[in-house]
C-alpha cells in the first residue's frame, strides 16, 4: 500500500497541483508507473527472481505454442511470440492506465468526496 499507493500521492502531492485535479491524476499515474517498472527492474537482481524472469518468455512461447495446436517442442515453440495477452504483468499495466484514465475523467466531475487528500 505504501509504495503503490501512498508514496505516488505524497510525492504528486509535492508537485504542488492539487487544484488542477485531471492533472494532478496524470502525475499521480505516471510516478505510480515508474514506481511499478523501478520495482521490476529492482527484484530483477534477485537470483531467484531473475531466473523466474529468464523462463517467463519461454512459458509465454509454450502456451502460445499449446493453443496454436503445435507439437510441444522447442523447435516448434519456438518460433511464437514471449508476449501473452492474458500475462499477469501485462494485466497490471492495463489496470494501471484504466485507472489514470478513469480517476482523470472522474476529476472532470469533482465529485464531494474529492477533497479527502
Amino acid at each position: 500500500m505504501a509504495v503503490f499507493f501512498l508514496a505516488p500521492l505524497y510525492l504528486t502531492r509535492l508537485l504542488d497541483i492539487a487544484d488542477k485535479p485531471i492533472l494532478f491524476n496524470l502525475a499521480e499515474g505516471v510516478i505510480r508507473i515508474i514506481i511499478f517498472v523501478l520495482y521490476l527492474w529492482t527484484i530483477s537482481f534477485m537470483p531467484d527472481i531473475k531466473r523466474v524472469f529468464a523462463y517467463h518468455g519461454a512459458e509465454h512461447k509454450t502456451v502460445n505454442g499449446y493453443e496454436a495446436g503445435v507439437q510441444l517442442e522447442p523447435e516448434f515453440v519456438k518460433k511464437f511470440s514471449k508476449a501473452h495477452v492474458r500475462c499477469g504483468g501485462s494485466f497490471l499495466f492495463v489496470v494501471l492506465i484504466i485507472a489514470i484514465i478513469v480517476f482523470s475523467v472522474v476529476a472532470l466531475f469533482k465529485p464531494p468526496w474529492w477533497g479527502w487528500y
